[in-house]
């Protein structure tokens, strides 16, 4: 089974990840885990590539990815979409297999739906573009969305302006009613979300059965 989890940053994705791989090994079920960007080919190009360069490079490159501010129009841009597509791909091969298997599970810290809305925010593919590669999505056996508000987020999360928080909350409420599949998980205590995570992988794994 392939479990993913999206939200803001600072939503709590690695925690409820954490202590759902911990749930499902206590289960018996074995267990990989992915991390949607360490694991991207954006980050190895940054990183192994433009890093060795100069970290100065590494630096400009981290921000031209992930900020409005010049984005649309340039190089990197393209770069960007490219490489996107590359790890859908990638990640189809490699891990589609997952989907509805018994006894294995996938658990991804973010997924290709945290990619749509970021390309959605920064404005940088069309319609053609997002409907080509929302059609490439696996869609996971249980989908979780993380809800904070900006507010909260923002006091985890300081390297972000509130705007910026508040703008991605209405792209993941959109990305949430479109797709009619991504569960939401409401803002409250670790343990009390985790009761309802817990809950939806274990009703999952019964219907795998």
């Amino acid at each position: 089974m392939i479990i993913s989890f999206s939200g803001l940053d600072g939503s709590g994705k690695t925690t409820h990840a954490d202590l759902s791989e911990a749930h499902l090994r206590i289960l018996g079920l074995e267990c990989r885990r992915r991390h949607a960007i360490k694991g991207s080919l954006a980050y190895f190009f940054t990183h192994s590539v433009v890093g060795k360069v100069s970290s100065k490079a590494k630096e400009s490159a981290e921000s031209g990815l992930r900020e409005k501010k010049g984005l649309k129009f340039s190089a990197l841009s393209f770069i960007k979409k490219t490489l996107l597509l590359a790890d859908i791909f990638y990640f189809n091969l490699r891990y589609g297999a997952y989907k509805n298997r018994k006894g294995k599970a996938l658990i991804s810290d973010r997924y290709f739906y945290d990619e749509l809305v970021q390309l959605k925010y920064l404005g940088l593919a069309g319609r053609r573009y997002l409907e080509f590669y929302s059609s490439l999505i696996i869609p996971p056996d249980v989908a979780f969305y993380l809800r904070a508000e900006p507010s909260e987020a923002f006091a985890r999360k300081r390297e972000y302006d509130e705007r910026y928080f508040g703008s991605k909350n209405v792209l993941y409420d959109g990305l949430k009613n479109e797709t009619g599949t991504i569960i939401e998980v409401p803002s409250g205590t670790i343990k009390y979300r985790q009761g309802i995570i817990a809950g939806h992988i274990d009703g999952c794994i019964k219907e795998n059965k």
